[in-house]
């Protein structure tokens, strides 16, 4: 794995490293703090672990900016919620389809292993009713030779009822099927048109440290705009290149947006999702906070 991907200590044989349990430094006013549960991550393995939080609430929570620290070795937490009765099991476990295809997903946040995350522009934010759970996917690669112990804090800053002008929710677009041949240039698109008529405040690309170009586009009666058009950096995986709308960008149905990815695979095999991606994503409004996705075949669905 390329250098960008930091590097695990290294552990005792048949002994799980519990010394990369996370410290993150004290929560902001405001934020409320979550710890997932530990799990081991074995030598060479990279894994999508699903888990529950639960949350307790009795009144609706507005979620107006999202972080995520993880231990050494996390790629991101993406934060969802679901409702309490819904069938899942808590305890950390291999994500399946079945996690993320169960009625009431709700999108939330997500986060990078480092603390960066989501913050939503004022007065919007995503709401958590009463009687849902955290949902969280946590993105995990071991690249050392013995096995590790890993943990998430998840932050979730509360905003006032009050303040809120705008409930959200999230729209990405991204190919599931990357595949990507050894020592040569590749581009791959994905587009659709908008699911639902939505204001976007702001959106980013997303792609791994074999990213080379990066570009976002809204074609809208036959005319074509550029949003986002850049060389790609491999410290994006992490800091994304947001842009910010201001006002919104105002989406309708008759919409399509497209996003255009291109890599330079300098290693020896294929690189295959989820080790390389193409994505974008964007918050919206109005909504009740559902997930909406485009996906390689050109199809919209929630999550």
């Amino acid at each position: 794995m390329a250098a960008a991907l930091a590097v695990l200590g290294l552990s005792c044989a048949g002994q799980a490293d519990d010394g990369h349990l996370i410290h993150p430094p004290p929560p902001d006013e405001g934020v409320i703090r979550f710890y997932g549960p530990e799990f081991d991550v074995q030598p060479g393995e990279e894994r999508f672990i699903c888990y529950t939080i639960q949350l307790g609430n009795t009144q609706t929570l507005y979620i107006g900016r999202t972080h995520a620290f993880q231990s050494m070795g996390g790629h991101h937490a993406l934060v969802l919620s679901v409702l309490n009765s819904e069938a899942t099991t808590d305890a950390p476990h291999e994500c399946t389809g079945a996690d993320m295809a169960l009625p009431s997903i709700h999108f939330v946040g997500a986060g990078t292993a480092a603390g960066d995350g989501i913050a939503l522009p004022t007065g919007m934010a995503l709401p958590i009713e009463p009687g849902r759970k955290l949902l969280v996917q946590a993105h995990y690669l071991n690249v050392t030779t013995g096995p590790v112990r890993v943990q998430d804090a998840i932050d979730l800053l509360s905003v006032p009822e009050a303040q809120v002008v705008h409930q959200g929710g999230a729209y990405t677009q991204a190919d599931g099927t990357v595949d990507l041949p050894p020592h040569v240039s590749t581009t791959r698109s994905i587009s659709c048109t908008v699911p639902v008529a939505m204001n976007v405040p702001l959106m980013f690309p997303h792609m791994h440290e074999w990213g080379a170009h990066a570009r976002i586009e809204l074609t809208r009666a036959g005319t074509t705009t550029t949003l986002y058009d850049g060389a790609w950096d491999p410290t994006f995986r992490d800091h994304f290149p947001i842009v910010n709308f201001d006002p919104p960008l105002a989406l309708t149905p008759e919409d399509r947006l497209t996003t255009t990815c291109t890599w330079n695979n300098t290693e020896s095999d294929n690189l295959i999702f989820p080790r390389e991606m193409c994505a974008s994503f964007m918050p919206y409004y109005p909504s009740n906070g559902a997930f909406w996705v485009c996906d390689e075949s050109g199809a919209n669905s929630t999550l």
